[in-house]
């Protein structure tokens, strides 16, 4: 059974044509909503729960707070946040670093294929401190082979 028919999702993105690719992709899903991360248009208290995928690590410390102090406003008491974040070692980094290379520096092609990654996650320990900056606290952190060292995967609980 899609996670749709369990529970109620809300997807919230910046981008008119990410939201028509996920509604497209995802007819059964509770809502679809143009939103900025920074300034969600959701009273307190709506949600039992976050998802965020790939997100974060285009934002700078300060603005990570503030997505954070978002979730945390709009998040139920005992919400769960999951995150996941790419990782300053993981492999999915280390190819696109190559490839901007090749692109860039050998074939002399100017080429930017996403949005900078200046807030990769380093460490369990910059993980719970993050979060805890945002009311939670960490419950899980897990980066290894199960997801071919691509993304840290941090589970809080709103505190």
């Amino acid at each position: 059974m899609a996670l749709q028919g369990r529970v109620k999702i809300t997807a919230v993105d910046i981008s008119p044509s990410a939201l028509r690719v996920y509604q497209r992709n995802n007819p059964a899903a509770f809502g679809v909503r143009h939103a900025d991360i920074l300034n969600l248009p959701f009273s307190r208290n709506t949600f039992d729960g976050i998802y965020n995928l790939g997100v974060l690590e285009h934002f700078t410390r300060e603005q990570i707070r503030q997505i954070l102090g978002q979730f945390h406003r709009v998040l139920k008491p005992d919400g769960k946040l999951v995150i996941f974040w790419p990782h300053a070692r993981a492999t999915s980094v280390a190819v696109l670093k190559g490839v901007h290379w090749v692109l860039n520096d050998v074939l002399k092609k100017p080429t930017k294929l996403h949005p900078a990654e200046i807030s990769l996650i380093r460490s369990k320990e910059q993980a719970a401190g993050l979060v805890q900056e945002g009311g939670f606290r960490l419950i899980d952190y897990y980066f290894g082979p199960r997801d071919v060292f691509v993304q840290a995967v941090i589970v809080a609980e709103k505190a």
